[in-house]
Formats: structure tokens, sequence, C-alpha cells
């Protein structure tokens, strides 16, 4: 739960499940929303190591985020499917 106490209306819920085995990793975030006139900033992921700091819209908004990482030979490829769309990334293990 995120809220800040100056600004009554400004709230976000969230929750995450992750699932671990080996070097795949799964990862559900539900995040609900509302920030009436006030700004309020959310963590969403993009990767299964990394998070943006994203703006929430004004009123009530809800967002569904679903990352999948797998390792494939030295590289780390993951998946996002969220509300705005999907993005695939592959990071080189060094």
């Amino acid at each position: 739960m995120q809220t800040d106490l100056r600004h009554a209306y400004a709230h976000a819920l969230l929750a995450r499940i992750t699932h671990r085995k080996n070097d795949t990793v799964l990862r559900v975030q539900g995040t609900l929303c509302g920030s009436g006139t006030t700004i309020l900033y959310l963590l969403r992921p993009l990767t299964a190591t990394s998070y943006a700091i994203r703006r929430a819209p004004e009123g009530f908004a809800g967002y569904i985020d679903l990352v999948y990482s797998f390792m494939l030979g030295p590289m780390r490829c993951s998946l996002l499917f969220c509300n705005e769309g999907l993005s695939a990334t592959m990071e080189m293990k060094l």
C-alpha cells in the first residue's frame, strides 16, 4: 500500500508474485491506483531485474504486468506483457 498523507486521494495498492526455477523467472504484478489531482509515482517492472518509475494518470487506473525471463546460452531474455503492449529485451551475461 502506498499513500501520501498530505493528499487523501493519492493512493496505490500493489501485489507482486514471483516464481523462480533454475534460470527462469515468472513475475506477475497487479497495481490499482488513484491520484485525484495530485501526482503519484508507481514502480512498474521492465525486466526480471529492473523497474521503472512511472507517473500514474489522474483518476483511477489498474495495471497488470507479467514478466517472463529465461537464459538462452549466455543471454538473459525477458518478455514483458502489460496493459500498454509487449516488450522484449536481451542482456548479455559477461
